[in-house]
């Protein structure tokens, strides 16, 4: 059975899917949710980890150095601050809680560009006439939705696919969890299928892919951008917008006439003649 998920587009960037078969992969500081992949870690330090990280890493601590030189006014060296901090922590714990709650705080802000780096996302909805998707992600329903088939076998199936979990809290982070343990692994995943509930109503799918898997392009002006394959099955269905410009819908319909769409099926969004609603119409 074929399940059908929609990707909203403007017009340009419609005629471009179609043109040249590549469908985009964003990192996350690129979508309009400032949240993206961002968690809340948890304080899970003891004096005993503390002093077990200024003897193996004490680069960790630099951070904490350079905000007590800067609102404290610490007069020493790192190498002496680092020093100090085996007689210090158990002595000055609370204050250093309070000033690795800052830096963890914004590690956590950080995280979507961060994540970015390496990583992006390609985004989906199970629903095509959302009235306020349409406008956010179509052009102000000036653009097109694309019906895909994800589990196509002509798909591109790197990285990881599922739902989004819409939830009041972010998603917390140990950072205290050994890097890609089980534990470790789980809550990364937590995190970036993870928005806010205000979000719900895009019912959004996502997957989720290495930058380095990607095919990368270089426009004019040194924007990079991340594309992926398709081949043309996967386009299922193709809903033009209510406001979609005709030049812009004659040339998609041009376009949708070669062989490899013919099995597309096109529709148009109608305005409801009495509710806030969209129609969709064969077309």
């Amino acid at each position: 059975m074929t399940v059908i998920f929609y990707k909203y587009s403007s017009a340009e960037g419609a005629i471009k899917i179609l043109e040249g078969m590549r469908l985009k992969i964003s990192p996350p500081n690129e979508f309009n949710d400032p949240f993206e992949l961002t968690p809340r870690s948890k304080f899970t330090i003891t004096p005993e980890h503390m002093i077990k990280v200024a003897r193996t890493d004490p680069e960790h601590y630099r951070p904490v150095f350079e905000d007590m030189v800067r609102n404290e006014g610490y007069p020493h060296s790192f190498e002496r601050f680092v020093k100090d901090l085996e007689v210090e922590i158990p002595r000055k714990f609370s204050a250093f809680k309070k000033l690795y709650r800052v830096a963890q705080i914004q590690s956590d802000l950080a995280s979507t560009n961060e994540a970015s780096k390496h990583a992006g996302i390609f985004c989906v909805s199970k629903i095509r006439d959302s009235i306020p998707m349409w406008s956010y992600y179509a052009g102000q329903h000036s653009g097109a939705v694309f019906g895909l088939d994800i589990a196509s076998t002509s798909f591109p199936q790197t990285g990881e696919f599922d739902r989004v979990k819409y939830q009041t809290h972010r998603c917390p982070y140990d950072a205290l969890l050994k890097a890609e343990t089980p534990e470790w692994l789980a809550q990364i995943r937590r995190t970036i299928f993870a928005k806010s509930k205000c979000w719900a109503h895009e019912r959004e799918h996502r997957r989720v892919c290495l930058l380095k898997d990607l095919i990368r392009i270089v426009d004019e002006n040194e924007k990079v951008s991340y594309f992926i394959d398709i081949w043309g099955k996967e386009i299922q269905e193709v809903i033009l917008g209510c406001r979609i410009a005709k030049q812009d819908e004659q040339l998609i319909r041009a376009l949708l006439n070669k062989r490899k769409f013919a099995h597309v099926r096109l529709f148009r969004c109608e305005r409801h003649k009495t509710k806030f609603q969209l129609d969709l119409i064969p077309a």
